[in-house]
């Protein structure tokens, strides 16, 4: 993702979510004013050069937590979901993660009802429910956290 990006994205984030476009906004806003980190990174997928999907990673908040990154922003254009990008955007992802040596992928969801098949994604792709803040967005919106061992056996 280059900062020309941000409006497809975020429009991209609207049309799925329209509460998440003014977060989506400040989140790529700070980040394309600080320096590059390649300890986070978004990515965007495209189309004949028109940005369709868009998803990031960034380490734990805190310092003394080492190996330990979040998955953010996965987000398709409603017109291409069902068609593989979301699933090619995350693999690419995971695989950026991976190689910098993380121990473990983290990611959050809102409510189980509201989000059948963004979990139903995650759970095909190895990502198992490791807890539940419940009314942590407002009363009765929940926050699901799911996660995956990214170690390698043996």
């Amino acid at each position: 993702m280059v900062s020309d990006d941000i409006d497809a994205v975020v429009e991209t984030v609207r049309l799925n979510f329209e509460d998440h476009a003014k977060l989506a906004q400040r989140d790529f806003d700070n980040f394309f004013a600080k320096p590059p980190n390649e300890d986070q990174q978004f990515l965007v997928a495209e189309v004949d050069g028109r940005v369709v999907g868009c998803v990031g990673f960034h380490p734990d908040d805190d310092e003394e937590v080492k190996g330990v990154y979040w998955a953010i922003w996965l987000y398709v254009r409603p017109d291409y979901h069902q068609k593989g990008v979301g699933g090619r955007l995350w693999s690419d992802m995971e695989a950026r993660v991976k190689s910098r040596k993380a121990r473990k992928l983290y990611l959050d969801v809102g409510n189980e009802s509201d989000q059948a098949v963004a979990i139903a994604f995650y759970l095909r792709r190895g990502y198992v429910k490791e807890g539940e803040l419940v009314d942590y967005f407002k009363d009765g919106e929940n926050k699901q956290i799911f996660a995956k061992s990214l170690r390698q056996n043996g």
